[in-house]
């Protein structure tokens, strides 16, 4: 026994020497001592190396409100199980093969990571036409649906059903706050491809629901959910179609699809356009006033109306889909028409990243001849062309069918489960082990130098290890007690404000406190997310992008990074808070003072000096630096820059817009 743990120490101390010169990489003494030692963890990487590698490829959920539209609210319940029920009529009797509850996604730190308002406890059942005898789909009644942030509900039948009526009933509903309520973002009810709840009536009881902006329950069937469109994480080669910009909002232009034979349209999808090289704006270029026909005609000379939008403005639906039935008209050509054209930077604009055409479950557009009225064509902007609208792609990723998107979600949530299992019985294992071999090294006489200076690593490593569980801690408790307050101001000055008889003066105090408890969820969320744990530079560059979506979010802007991958290298908390509060400073009088129609942003990283400079351009009013410094917060910019050993340089002329240009060193 004694000369077996005598060899394992000589490795150990090979192992640890090897370590010191870092020829086996950055992997840590103790993970490789573990490894070598414990077969079963050995097992457990390759697993967990597995997980990895199966998930990649697989659509993963990245939850951003993508329009105005939310999803249905409840009002606030006094116990968890009173009744509740949301119905959908589908109009008539039809079939369908699953049934998907979309999440909702709400911008707190209180709810990040969990799910806000999904049923604890429910039911699903389907109605025929005279409502006897209901078909139980899905049944959650005995136990708790253990939700994950972000993932729908999926209801998949092993054959289709028929039915009109589909009603989700909550039994024990979701804790908001000191209340319990409901909040769902989509019903999806499909057959095979197409979702055949577009549009459908829904009703609600016994309760009318949250009528606040962005909540209704009509928005359960508009096909917009924080999930987006049905995509995997392939990168588009593509924008869209885009037709030539005018001056004028009324000017017609039209796009169309020679299908090659007379088929059966049973519905159309248009896919609005997000460009990814120029300004990022869901939904830029989608019509407020279109309509789509069909004809056998290429001229449509004779032509069958499909749809035609009202003469209000059509919603833009940001990056989701929006799907048309039609009621199986026969036509080889099909036009999109786009009566009235959206703004886009003082200019007026049609485009589209794909239109689909479904004809018996199949997308019969897919690689066909496109025309238009007129073409959007500039070498500058390579990436719109006529053939990508019925290429696959949107503007973003290649698009997949609505079922193989349910089933590619279900199958990540359901590797990240066992991921995360997996990886917290290996930390727990690997802690064992390396206490257990550590015990009986330091038995062993002549090496206890060598386990003095393995003692003083690991020592140094947990004692690294608890400060950064000491900073989640903080993170957690800030992000857990104080954000659950300032949700709970947020939520009940909006409350109170809508009860009636209110005075003026009264309404403007709540305001102002539902204003300042906004402002500070907001900042706190921010610092949750700086002290959090360690980040690298990418998840810097990502960061600083979301806080230009937020803060940009009327103003249409352009994003740029070089190099396009982003050098691996950390981001301590120092430099994370300087940059970040910088960008946010110069974002915010952007978006309060200056006017713009148009803002540029371009972060260009260096590594011969380390350093990292952000430019942002806007085209607003303006100003005079030596006049209004104090104003714009230039001293705030150049103590950041310089606290990083950078610098600020501001140009700006009443009337012609201002340059910010910020350089932050990254030297250790």
């Amino acid at each position: 026994m004694g000369a077996g743990l005598s060899r394992d120490c000589l490795t150990f101390l090979i192992l640890f020497l090897m370590g010191a010169n870092g020829s086996l990489g950055q992997e840590s003494l103790s993970d490789r001592f573990v490894r070598w030692l414990s077969p079963s963890v050995r097992a457990m990487d390759v697993e967990i190396e597995s997980l990895r590698e199966r998930s990649e490829g697989l659509p993963e959920p990245a939850p951003f409100n993508r329009s105005v539209s939310l999803g249905y609210h409840s009002s606030p319940f006094y116990s968890d199980d009173e009744l509740s029920w949301i119905e959908i009529d589908l109009k008539k009797e039809q079939e369908f093969d699953q049934i998907a509850l979309l999440p909702v996604f709400v911008e707190m730190p209180l709810f990040e990571g969990r799910s806000y308002g999904f049923p604890v406890r429910f039911k699903i059942e389907v109605f025929w036409e005279d409502r006897t005898d209901p078909i139980l789909v899905a049944d959650h009644s005995e136990e708790d649906y253990d939700h994950v942030h972000g993932y729908p509900f999926r209801a998949p039948f092993t054959k289709p059903i028929v039915g009109r009526y589909v009603r989700m009933t909550s039994l024990r509903h979701a804790k908001v706050l000191d209340r319990w309520g409901i909040s769902l973002a989509e019903i999806l009810i499909l057959n095979g491809p197409l979702n055949v709840a577009v549009g459908c009536p829904v009703t609600v009881g016994p309760s009318p629901g949250y009528g606040r902006i962005g909540w209704n329950r009509n928005y359960l069937t508009d096909f917009c959910s924080p999930l987006g469109p049905p995509v995997v994480a392939e990168t588009s080669p593509t924008n869209g179609l885009r037709c030539i910009h005018g001056d004028d909002p009324e000017t017609v232009k039209w796009v169309q699809v020679d299908l090659g034979d007379a088929v059966l349209i049973d519905a159309i999808r248009l896919l609005p356009s997000r460009p990814t090289d120029t300004i990022d704006s869901p939904g830029t270029g989608f019509p407020v006033q279109f309509k789509i026909e069909a004809s056998n005609d290429p001229a449509f000379s004779k032509k069958q109306l499909i749809f035609s939008s009202s003469p209000e403005a059509y919603p833009n639906p940001g990056d989701n889909p929006v799907e048309i039935h039609a009621e199986g008209e026969v036509a080889r050509y099909l036009r999109i028409t786009a009566t009235r054209l959206s703004n886009l930077a003082a200019r007026y604009s049609f485009s589209l990243s794909e239109m689909q055409m479904y004809s018996k479950g199949r997308n019969a557009a897919l690689g066909k001849q496109v025309s238009a009225s007129d073409v959007f064509d500039n070498p500058i902007f390579p990436r719109w062309k006529p053939s990508a609208l019925v290429d696959g792609y949107n503007s973003q990723n290649r698009l997949i069918e609505l079922p193989d998107w349910l089933a590619g979600l279900e199958e990540r949530r359901q590797l990240s489960a066992r991921l995360l299992a997996l990886e917290n019985e290996r930390e727990q294992k690997s802690e064992t082990i390396v206490v257990a071999a550590t015990t009986g090294t330091l038995a062993i006489s002549g090496i206890l130098a060598i386990g003095a200076v393995g003692f003083s690593m690991s020592y140094q490593r947990k004692k690294k290890k608890e400060t950064e569980e000491v900073r989640r801690q903080i993170a957690r408790d800030l992000h857990d007690d104080i954000g659950g307050d300032l949700g709970g101001i947020l939520l009940i000055s909006e409350g109170v404000l809508q009860r009636p008889g209110l005075s003026d003066e009264v309404c403007d105090e709540l305001r102002d406190i539902h204003d300042i408890a906004k402002g500070s969820n907001e900042a706190l969320h921010d610092i949750v997310w700086l002290i959090r744990e360690e980040r690298d530079l990418a998840d810097l560059v990502l960061r600083l992008r979301e806080m230009a979506q937020l803060l940009l979010r009327k103003i249409p802007f352009a994003w740029e990074v070089l190099p396009e991958t982003i050098p691996a290298r950390p981001a301590p908390l120092n430099v994370r808070r300087h940059v970040f509060f910088a960008f946010k400073e110069a974002l915010t009088n952007i978006a309060k003072h200056a006017d713009a129609e148009q803002v540029t942003i371009a972060i260009e990283i260096s590594t011969t000096p380390p350093s990292i400079a952000l430019r942002l351009v806007d085209d607003g009013r303006g100003f005079d630096p030596e006049v209004d410094s104090k104003g714009y917060g230039l001293r705030n910019l150049r103590r950041r820059c310089q606290a990083l050993n950078g610098n600020c340089e501001i140009v700006s002329t009443p009337g012609e817009g201002t340059r910010i240009d910020l350089v932050f060193s990254l030297k250790d």
